[in-house]
């Protein structure tokens, strides 16, 4: 996911915890070769990774995104990025255009998320279909929608 920005908006630091959303996918490269009932499987235990970097995500945990993501580093991107792509967790604004992403494609689902109070971020939209989103530096993934 990319997230597109106008230059003039600004690094943000949460306030309080931001509600969000993510996509997320079954970890398996081959998922259209299991069998439903072992895909089923998978879903009911919550076994889920980033959709686009693989990362395993557990519900329930925080994460940080990049370690080499330092204010001044954060500042640089802010000036001279409009598109914000790797180093950074991004996810959607709204509930219903992250579902709405997810039913188009095959073993995705959404997970609420939070932004944590502290953590920095960027707003705008995402490059493949220009709904809001969020590009930040710390994400807690909730439960599964």
């Amino acid at each position: 996911m990319c997230l597109d920005r106008k230059l003039e908006d600004p690094l943000l630091e949460a306030k309080e915890d931001i509600i969000c959303y993510k996509c997320v996918q079954i970890p398996y490269k081959n998922w259209f070769k299991l069998k439903t009932s072992i895909l089923r499987f998978l879903k009911l235990i919550k076994h889920y990774q980033t959709y686009y970097t693989d990362i395993p995500i557990v519900v329930g945990t925080q994460i940080s995104a990049s370690p080499f993501n330092t204010l001044s580093d954060l500042r640089f991107i802010e000036k001279y990025y409009r598109r914000i792509e790797e180093g950074f967790i991004h996810s959607f604004v709204s509930k219903k255009d992250a579902i709405a992403y997810a039913s188009e494609r095959s073993y995705v689902d959404v997970i609420k998320c939070v932004i944590p109070k502290g953590a920095y971020y960027f707003e705008g939209f995402n490059s493949f279909d220009f709904t809001p989103g969020y590009a930040s530096t710390k994400i807690k993934y909730v439960k599964v929608i």
